[in-house]
């Protein structure tokens, strides 16, 4: 079941003909993970793209990859829109930018959504205590840094 699990992603990128994907990676309570679904499905359909998805049920994440032709500029453009309306959605739900993989460079812009700016500052404050000469990743996790 591993070895099929990380294999999908290279099985929808030699399936695609071409496309590219923007990875998405959600949490959100189990209890909510019907919605979230259906949300994905949603913007599927309103978006003309192909959202193939895999979940961890047991904890709320939820992959999705988000396949557009990098040809078609309006279908990157939407493919785009769609990321940052699953990753709102996933935390109006009460869930986390990102599931599993980390914040990183791809998801920071959601910080101060997900927690607020106070929480940000602090968080902030922390890393310059700790990294005064801002050595540890610099940025690649808080934003402004």
């Amino acid at each position: 079941m591993w070895r099929l699990r990380h294999g999908v992603r290279d099985r929808y990128v030699r399936r695609s003909g071409g496309k590219r994907i923007i990875s998405i990676d959600v949490s959100v309570p189990v209890s909510r993970l019907r919605e979230m679904v259906g949300v994905v499905d949603a913007c599927a359909a309103e978006f003309s793209l192909e959202l193939p998805t895999l979940s961890h049920a047991g904890d709320g994440n939820i992959h999705v990859a988000v396949m557009f032709d990098p040809g078609d500029s309006e279908a990157a453009a939407r493919a785009a829109e769609v990321g940052d309306l699953l990753v709102g959605k996933a935390i109006a739900l009460g869930g986390t930018s990102t599931g599993e993989h980390g914040i990183g460079l791809g998801k920071r812009r959601y910080l101060v959504d997900e927690f607020g700016s106070e929480a940000v500052a602090a968080m902030q404050s922390i890393k310059a205590a700790l990294d005064p000469n801002n050595i540890l990743n610099p940025g690649k996790v808080l934003p402004g840094e």
